[in-house]
């Protein structure tokens, strides 16, 4: 697991994992999470994730995704992720 620290505003532009499945908790802040669904449709389905509980997120693999911090303070994240070969 890894350790990200999201400035405000911060952001991790829409990227894919083509090997790995992403699993992220918010340790402190609030991000804004979403994704691309697939063709043919394309659409962008985002949502919010405040520390409760440690709100969890997961993308499968090659699904693009994105990350933003949406809070005031310093968002922070731990993250790993589930290697397929």
């Amino acid at each position: 697991m890894i350790r990200i620290d999201y400035a405000p505003c911060g952001l991790t532009s829409p990227h894919t994992h083509p090997r790995a499945t992403e699993i992220l908790t918010v340790i402190e802040g609030t991000l804004q999470v979403g994704f691309v669904t697939s063709n043919p449709h394309n659409r962008l389905s985002p949502r919010c994730c405040k520390r409760v509980m440690f709100s969890c997120s997961l993308w499968p693999v090659g699904l693009v995704h994105f990350q933003r911090n949406v809070g005031n303070g310093y968002a922070v994240t731990g993250m790993q992720w589930l290697l397929l070969d």
